[in-house]
């Protein structure tokens, strides 16, 4: 089952500057939303999360993916906002290959449940 501790537990680590914390503020990008079609970021997907959003592990990698490919999309790859994107994409496909391999063929799909507040490491 995944819990929004280890989505914190992913995005304390590797998003070391909490650039993808909240949406983008467009006074600071005003050409973002021009470029993205569907911005996400880790505020909503914990939000998303805690009220019981995602009823597949699908959609909820599908939006910790979002995050990362917006900004590997929107900006250059020698900035560090691509690649913390690009390393919390490894970490991230990492994790959801794992919770696959742990989970049984003929069991149900594992439910994204909320285990309560979540602390910064």
């Amino acid at each position: 089952m995944v819990s929004s501790c280890w989505l914190c537990s992913m995005h304390y680590r590797k998003d070391t500057y909490g650039v993808f914390s909240e949406p983008v503020d467009p006074s600071e990008l005003p050409d973002y939303h021009e470029v993205i079609e569907h911005p996400m970021d880790f505020g909503t997907v914990t939000k998303k999360v805690s009220g019981g959003a995602y009823a597949t592990l699908e959609q909820f990698e599908k939006d910790v993916f979002l995050i990362c490919s917006n900004a590997m999309q929107y900006n250059a790859p020698d900035t560090i906002y691509f690649r913390q994107a690009r390393s919390i994409h490894e970490l991230a496909k990492k994790n959801f290959e794992n919770l696959r391999q742990e989970s049984d063929d003929n069991e149900p799909e594992p439910k994204i449940v909320r285990r309560g507040d979540c602390k910064q490491p």
